[in-house]
């Protein structure tokens, strides 16, 4: 479903893009890389009709009108997200210290690693064999976390 009340930073929307590397399946053996968030270009307005406002994948924010202006601020790497959120929301909003890298990471890896268990039986058991997940979370304005998308970056050896 549509996260109606995103946490917005600077007014705008994002998500944070984080990736999940299935490194064997024969044992299994699985990695987490933290990743980067992904901002619009434009302030977010529920009831607007573009789509710019809304999707955050650098590919949708290439056709804003400004990207060329506002590109390096679309991207953020996570300790920027942390010192913001820390700044601006720990204290108004009761946030622990460093929640990217505490509460958030956390709720991350348990979500991945959710997607993870329940699509195991359906990868091929074999030396060789590796997928590289890349999952979007949206984080809502009371903190909650929800997973967006998720994409196979990689095909099989």
């Amino acid at each position: 479903r549509y996260i109606q009340q995103p946490l917005l930073l600077e007014g705008k929307k994002f998500d944070v893009r984080s990736y999940l590397l299935i490194a064997c399946t024969a044992p299994f053996l699985v990695f987490f890389a933290q990743g980067y968030a992904r901002l619009t270009c434009g302030h977010y307005d529920l009831a607007s009709d573009d789509l710019t406002v809304h999707l955050t994948n650098q590919c949708m924010q290439k056709k804003h009108p400004l990207y060329s202006q506002l590109k390096e601020e679309t991207v953020w790497r996570m300790e920027h997200l942390n010192s913001y959120l820390n700044e601006k929301f720990r204290e108004p909003s009761g946030l622990p210290a460093d929640w990217v890298f505490t509460v958030f990471t956390e709720r991350m890896k348990q979500i991945m690693l959710q997607c993870f268990l329940a699509a195991q039986h359906k990868l091929a058991r074999s030396l060789g064999y590796f997928d590289l997940l890349g999952c979007d979370f949206l984080v809502d304005e009371n903190f909650q976390v929800q997973i967006w998308a998720t994409s196979n970056l990689s095909s099989p050896a």
